[in-house]
């Protein structure tokens, strides 16, 4: 093939390729949680979440709730694997405490967040599930788009994922849906509907915001943990020691 033939086949290619295909938002770049009055979110890495702002679940999981939730206030750390440097996992992980980096690549958005080194990986290339998922921290994600919003589909995560960091616990059934939704330049509005039929007595929603960084040049840094690392057999620390 002479290079005039391979760049009309190129030519050719781009003209058949949908309009959508040649036309998606970039949104390439770091993101910092945004707290825009406008758009109220929930950060499930609050302490402070009211009942609203949490799934109502059935009684075998409210009671599981209720104990590590009294576990919690009494001074344990079992409950919050952030607290002991632990992947969070979905949907916790998507509340991007410390930032977030999300990358664009065809067929492919990756989010890297600063929160333990998360890596998540949304498959736009057409492809479905796979039938033997073994689960995962962020389960299986793919997604597709609606214009300029991108729908993502999350099934396969590990009950040992963290809904909040108060000890609610969802089964192997949670279902997870995301709109991805760019409001104004930079800024991402991310609307979650999760369905749980063994855990929720009802469909839990919720919407979390993130901004683009201000900071020229800004990356994703490592992520260093220590505290609270084996603090029961470590003990106290001492006297004026920070």
């Amino acid at each position: 093939m002479t290079v005039r033939t391979q760049c009309l086949a190129a030519a050719l290619l781009a003209a058949l390729a949908p309009a959508s295909a040649l036309a998606l938002p970039d949104w390439t770049g770091v993101y910092v949680p945004d707290h825009d009055p406008s758009r109220p979110a929930v950060f499930l890495s609050s302490p402070a979440l009211t009942d609203a702002q949490m799934p109502v679940l059935k009684p075998e999981y409210k009671a599981i709730y209720e104990a590590n939730r009294a576990s919690l206030m009494a001074g344990s750390l079992d409950h919050d694997k952030t607290a002991t440097c632990g992947y969070p996992g979905l949907p916790l992980s998507m509340s991007i405490a410390y930032g977030g980096e999300i990358l664009m690549t065809p067929g492919r958005v990756t989010i890297i967040t600063e929160w333990a080194g998360d890596v998540r990986r949304i498959f736009t290339d057409g492809r479905g599930h796979p039938d033997d998922l073994y689960p995962s921290m962020e389960g299986h994600s793919i997604g597709h788009w609606e214009g300029d919003d991108l729908v993502v589909d999350t099934i396969g995560i590990s009950t040992k994922a963290s809904l909040n960091t108060l000890g609610m616990q969802q089964s192997d059934e949670m279902h997870v849906t995301e709109r991805f939704h760019e409001y104004q330049p930079g800024r991402l509005e991310i609307a979650f509907h999760i369905e749980d039929p063994k855990a929720f007595v009802k469909p839990y929603e919720f919407k979390v915001t993130w901004k683009r960084s201000p900071v020229k040049d800004d990356y994703i840094h490592e992520y260093q943990c220590d505290n609270n690392v084996d603090a029961a057999r470590i003990g106290p620390k001492p006297a004026g020691k920070p």
